[in-house]
């Protein structure tokens, strides 16, 4: 069932990819605005019909105001990284954020995989350095540089260690609240966050793109309903992983839509990342 909600999660999270590369020209913040609006309303149609619903506790409140905050920037650098660069190059540097987790989640949350999902993990990063990997660098060192030659890529790294973070303390909140509560107050507390930069711009462009901007709001309202109740099912570390399996759907999700360059190559380097999750969710 975790490995099934993961899968279905990680698919979600690379159909809004392939919408948010659609409307790069479109404000961020708006963006932001109606992702975590549309989520707020499903995760509260969720709770209203197949849950009940709970307020937080006042210790669960400084929780929450992390957690809103640290989200706010993991979105937005995340948008940006997509709004700058191709989604099968940006995309597989999100699982930076599982070396990072695996950090966070043991000092907080005492989580800490076997030395095989150790191997996994490095299998991940390496697979993230060939991806960038430019085969007219003789050099290591200028290769491993040249993931922070691209403006999106350092965005998406910024997005990995905030989003680490975001989910350390999700995992650590469910002592306080359910998942489908901890969703709805979350979203709704990042909606309100960016109700203000609605004063800021124009929806003019997204207007003209409605169409996908409407499937960028289901595919994040349905992957972050999804990714609350698998976070909750199992250690952060090892849904984070199978949730990672976006990153193949992402280079052929770019290759489809987008007619990416050098789509052999990133598919490959992609595949050796996805043997690294692999390894995480079966022998780790």
């Amino acid at each position: 069932m975790t490995f099934l909600i993961g899968v279905v999660t990680a698919l979600a999270v690379s159909f809004q990819n392939t919408e948010l590369r659609k409307l790069s020209n479109a404000n961020p913040f708006f963006l932001n605005l109606l992702r975590f609006a549309f989520g707020a309303f499903l995760s509260a149609l969720f709770i209203t019909l197949f849950s009940q619903w709970e307020f937080p506790s006042t210790q669960f409140l400084y929780i929450l105001l992390l957690i809103i905050l640290l989200g706010a920037g993991t979105n937005l650098c995340y948008i940006r990284a997509y709004q700058y660069s191709e989604q099968s190059l940006v995309g597989p540097l999100f699982s930076f954020s599982i070396i990072f987790l695996v950090l966070f989640a043991f000092i907080l949350i005492g989580e800490v995989p076997s030395s095989i999902g150790f191997i996994g993990i490095i299998s991940v990063f390496i697979g993230t350095v060939f991806l960038e990997w430019n085969s007219r660098i003789s050099s290591i060192k200028k290769s491993i540089k040249n993931i922070f030659y691209d403006k999106g890529s350092r965005y998406m790294i910024i997005a990995a260690f905030l989003g680490a973070i975001v989910v350390t303390f999700t995992k650590y909140s469910y002592q306080y609240i359910s998942p489908l509560n901890l969703a709805f107050y979350v979203m709704g507390g990042l909606t309100i966050l960016h109700v203000p930069f609605m004063f800021f711009g124009s929806f003019r462009k997204l207007y003209g793109q409605k169409r996908d901007a409407m499937f960028m709001m289901i595919a994040f309202g349905v992957g972050e309903i999804l990714y609350y109740i698998g976070i909750s099912l199992t250690f952060a570390i090892y849904f984070i992983s199978i949730k990672r399996l976006s990153i193949v759907f992402d280079v052929l999700f770019g290759w489809l839509s987008g007619r990416e360059k050098n789509i052999s190559q990133r598919a490959i380097d992609a595949m050796f990342m996805f043997v690294g999750v692999a390894l995480i969710l079966i022998l780790g």
